[in-house]
């Protein structure tokens, strides 16, 4: 019978080299690499590295034929190894806990929780990343979960790997470290971050020992992929969708999408809950490798994402495409990872439900007290929230009533509706416009009982800060912040002097110049195929007269 390798990969087999792994074409890395960012890209190196000299051949053939003959992208063929690796972990059985069966552990299935926890804090504390911290879990989880054959002397028994637990997941921390192409935390820095939980066991266990077992009983299974790597990828092909010409526009709170500041600051949320939800999950057996595979927890974990984010649809056909992973397929995931949410963080949703009851039983006391039109009063609150300046949120409420009583309100639904944004799950967070608001309508309608959020203010103000030292040290961001803001604003006049603000100096004329072109970019952006709309073409010849730039090749 002819050898199954030869058929696959010719009469004299290669090494599976990454470029032949991913796209059979030798050296076209680049074709895949510009998705991800330079870390997931050195991850696929050291993954497709460890495939050609670690994996044994019969498992490239069995698990990876697809990936080699049908050039899959690399979460492809990362699904792949991951089932692989899920295929290893043995059903749990009965009977106590064994170096063959070292799962069964009592003490883990306890306990795994605040190694979990030790090994984050380890990770933070040496300046590691949230995906190295994440990837050595899932070693940690590997050693625990991979059977041992009964001949191998050095297997660790459940109460060896349990006394050896600190210095477990230093080992593990570094294996992932090296994984991930980074410095592994040296003996002295780990000294000082070792939590205090494990303080005593460190003295006693020898870290090395346990970083050489984890290499050696892992193996190959050292690529193993995490979710948060599969996020990455997600995340990198932006999985949000403003309004254009061939694809219907994401809405959030029933508004499309359709302002790219908007676009970056939900984008940055996108990120913000996938690593929050991705990390609670990182956190319950129940959402491990061996239970959920890593690409189909990572989907679910942006579908909560997105639901939390009140974007609509929550699921779309691109999203589908992009993770091989149907909304009925992914959605039960998702409904047992908000379960999990609320009921870790139940405080935060018991203030909610009591601040909405409370609001809900205060409008119908005033409803049949006063005769106060409730859904009048909803509608006003809402137009003063989507005013877009203060003065106009006053108004749009003065406009609606003549009533003091009815006023204040509607002031009394929206500062309500404001000041829940900072609450777990509502999706949406303070604002330093936002909190001014809240301000502002009390003192106009004298609006008692108002939440105190200085101490938010102040933060938000210091981000703030920080952020613009940030984008003022990168004259690229820079310039596509004040063409964001030219493009928007009411007048030529304005747009001109946005573009002209703050920057002085000898390097002002290429800065200007530079972001005018993004703003007339933008301009055609948002025009159809690439012509900019009529009403724009103004825009454009004056800020080519202004800043001396070349008129777009329409």
């Amino acid at each position: 019978m002819n050898d199954p390798a030869k058929l696959l990969l010719g009469e004299s087999p290669p090494a599976p080299t990454p470029a032949r792994l991913l796209t059979r074409q030798p050296g076209a890395l680049g074709s895949w690499g510009h998705l991800l960012p330079l870390s997931e890209r050195q991850l696929a190196s050291a993954t497709l590295r460890c495939l050609r000299n670690a994996m044994p051949h019969s498992v490239i053939i069995r698990v990876l034929q697809h990936a080699i003959i049908d050039e899959e992208p690399l979460e492809t063929t990362l699904a792949l190894v991951d089932r692989a690796i899920r295929n290893e972990v043995p059903v749990q059985e009965k009977g106590p806990p064994t170096g063959a069966r070292p799962c069964q552990s009592r003490w883990w299935n306890q306990y795994r929780r605040a190694v979990v926890d030790s090994l984050h804090g380890l990770a933070e504390r040496c300046e590691l990343q949230l995906v190295v911290a994440h990837h050595a879990a899932k070693l940690v989880d590997l050693i625990w979960l991979l059977p041992h054959a009964s001949s191998d002397e050095k297997a660790w028994t459940a109460k060896t790997l349990r006394s050896r637990a600190a210095y477990l997941c230093v080992g593990a921390l570094r294996v992932a470290a090296d994984a991930h192409n980074v410095q592994e935390p040296s003996s002295a820095l780990l000294e000082k971050a070792v939590p205090d939980l494990f303080a005593q066991q460190c003295r006693q266990s020898d870290a090395r020992e346990c970083e050489l077992y984890v290499r050696q009983h892992i193996g190959w299974r050292i690529l193993a992929p995490t979710p948060l790597h599969f996020l990455r990828i997600y995340v990198s092909k932006r999985p949000l969708y403003p309004e254009s010409t061939d694809v219907l526009a994401d809405h959030h709170r029933n508004q499309p999408v359709n302002d790219e500041v908007r676009v970056e600051r939900l984008f940055l949320y996108v990120q913000k809950w996938c690593c929050f939800f991705c990390s609670m999950c990182l956190q319950h057996r129940e959402f491990s490798g061996d239970k959920v595979p890593s690409a189909k927890l990572a989907a679910a974990v942006l579908l909560v994402a997105r639901r939390n984010l009140k974007l609509t649809p929550a699921w779309r056909p691109e999203l589908e495409a992009m993770t091989s992973f149907t909304l009925a397929e992914v959605a039960p995931v998702a409904d047992r990872i908000f379960e999990v949410y609320e009921d870790e963080f139940r405080e935060f949703q018991r203030e909610h439900e009591a601040r909405a009851q409370a609001g809900a039983q205060a409008q119908a006391d005033d409803e049949e007290d006063d005769g106060i039109d409730i859904a009048a009063v909803s509608a006003a609150a809402d137009a003063a929230i989507a005013a877009e300046t203060d003065d106009a949120a006053v108004a749009a409420i003065r406009s609606a009533f003549d009533d003091v009583d009815e006023q204040r309100a509607a002031a009394r639904v929206a500062i309500d509706d404001l000041a829940s944004r900072g609450n777990l799950g509502a999706g949406m967070e303070h604002t330093i416009g936002s909190i001014a608001l809240i301000d502002r309508l009390a003192a106009e309608f004298g609006v008692e009982d108002v939440p105190d959020l200085r101490a938010e203010e102040e933060r938000l103000m210091a981000e703030a800060r920080r952020f613009g030292e940030i984008v003022r040290a990168d004259p690229a961001m820079l310039a596509r912040f004040r063409a964001a803001r030219a493009v928007h604003a009411p007048t030529d006049d304005d747009a001109v002097a946005i573009i002209r603000s703050v920057t002085t100096g000898e390097d002002a004329v290429e800065e200007h110049q530079a972001a005018a072109r993004a703003a007339i970019e933008l301009i055609r952006a948002r025009g159809v195929n690439g012509i900019p709309l009529h009403a724009d073409n103004a825009r454009i010849d004056r800020l080519v007269a202004e800043f001396g730039v070349e008129r777009p090749q329409i």
